[in-house]
């Protein structure tokens, strides 16, 4: 297969996947014809993608270990190539002592300007429902999913809106060494008590609260795509980052849950924050 073809294919897959993730999907056989040249070597794909899928639909009945495995399995292929750009783009950030200008291209970007600081303060998010939230405010708000190919892709879950590849993406920044993440608390800070279970600032129902920042590296990344933005856009994230960020998890939900109800279709706390 061809360099240009395997591109190519790689593209349309992950296309498949992310209106799979979004509840968007056609049938299999109907988004096939949109690609007669690539039929036979696209269908595997595809049909991997569509087993996956349905695996991950009978994850809460399986053994931790399997599902980090076939979580791992669904996500390597996907980042792989996101690795390789990021670390071109690292490269040039450490050779060149000027700060360039550097295009948006994936939602990624927008994760960095999300915990990108201004001033020489430091700048942290705690816990990565919070994050995954103010991600959501930026496409809802701020429009920023016009702005790049490929924003996160928000679907109703456990806490409202949830988009997994924000987790891989926080990853990758971290193996990159764009972002630190530490935990503020080892037994954990829990901000919400729904009976005997604790939320707290992260996804998971557990006792684990870390924050996350960018590196000094991480910033010169978000200073240079900060350059390229327009000013009405870089205004309106740092609004929707004054406003919310400081809000207490409890504060932030509700107000997501109040302003969009269509995304709290799956949620486990719903009545307890709309009280």
């Amino acid at each position: 297969m061809k360099k240009n073809e395997w591109a190519e294919i790689e593209k349309i897959v992950e296309e498949f996947t992310n209106l799979l993730a979004s509840g968007k999907a056609p049938p299999m056989a109907e988004f096939l014809k949109r690609y007669p040249n690539l039929k036979a070597k696209l269908q595997p794909q595809l049909e991997a993608v569509l087993h996956l899928a349905e695996n991950r639909k009978a994850m809460p009945e399986m053994p931790q270990t399997l599902k980090q495995k076939l979580h791992n399995q669904f996500w390597s292929k996907v980042m792989a190539k996101e690795k390789k750009r990021l670390l071109t783009i690292k490269k040039r950030l450490l050779k060149e002592s000027a700060i360039a200008l550097l295009p948006i291209q994936r939602g990624i970007e927008f994760l960095l300007l999300l915990l990108h600081r201004q001033t020489e303060e430091s700048f942290a998010i705690r816990g990565i429902t919070r994050i995954m939230k103010l991600l959501f405010l930026f496409e809802k708000e701020a429009e920023c999913d016009k702005y790049c190919s490929d924003y996160y892709q928000f679907i109703p879950y456990k806490l409202g809106p949830f988009a997994p590849k924000v987790y891989e993406d926080l990853k990758l920044l971290i193996e990159l060494g764009f972002v630190e993440k530490k935990d503020l608390d080892k037994d954990g800070i829990p901000l919400i008590y729904l009976e005997d279970a604790k939320i707290d600032e992260g996804f998971r129902f557990n006792e684990v609260t870390t924050v996350y920042t960018l590196t000094e590296l991480g910033n010169k990344y978000a200073q240079a795509l900060a350059k390229g933005l327009a000013p009405k856009l870089l205004a309106k994230i740092r609004q929707i980052k004054m406003q919310f960020s400081p809000l207490s998890l409890k504060e932030l939900l509700s107000y997501v849950y109040h302003h969009y109800p269509e995304y709290t279709t799956h949620s486990e706390i719903l009545k307890e924050l709309l009280r």
